[in-house]
């Protein structure tokens, strides 16, 4: 990822990163060989660098996502790198409070699933 996480695009994972690790002190960031994962006892989130951006991948179903501005799509039946059903892209800091929204549905939805 180190290519990838420069400049602008650094900065903004940066962001989302801090953002993520400050729900939950169980939260940890995963490094994998195509994405970064996010998990507490499992992924609940998985980021893709991009050069234009952050492709993330949110662990619930699409159909559960409260997402009042349509910033997700559903990629329950299409190949792509991480586990999540969920695909939003993050491209620029104004957006991260809407994208914060729907990654805290994704983790509410990790921390329910064991119990």
């Amino acid at each position: 990822y180190n290519g990838f996480l420069t400049g602008e695009i650094r900065g903004l994972y940066d962001l989302l990163r801090d953002r993520v690790l400050a729900l939950d002190p169980a939260v940890r960031e995963e490094p994998r060989k195509l994405y970064i994962a996010f998990t507490v006892d499992n992924n609940f989130l998985e980021v893709v660098p991009l050069m234009g951006g952050l492709k993330l991948y949110l662990d619930l179903p699409f159909g559960e996502l409260n997402d009042p501005s349509a910033l997700g799509r559903d990629v329950s039946a299409i190949g792509h790198w991480g586990t999540g059903e969920v695909e939003v892209k993050l491209t620029q800091t104004d957006q991260l409070d809407e994208v914060m929204r729907l990654i805290e549905q994704a983790y509410k939805t990790e921390i329910h699933s064991g119990e």
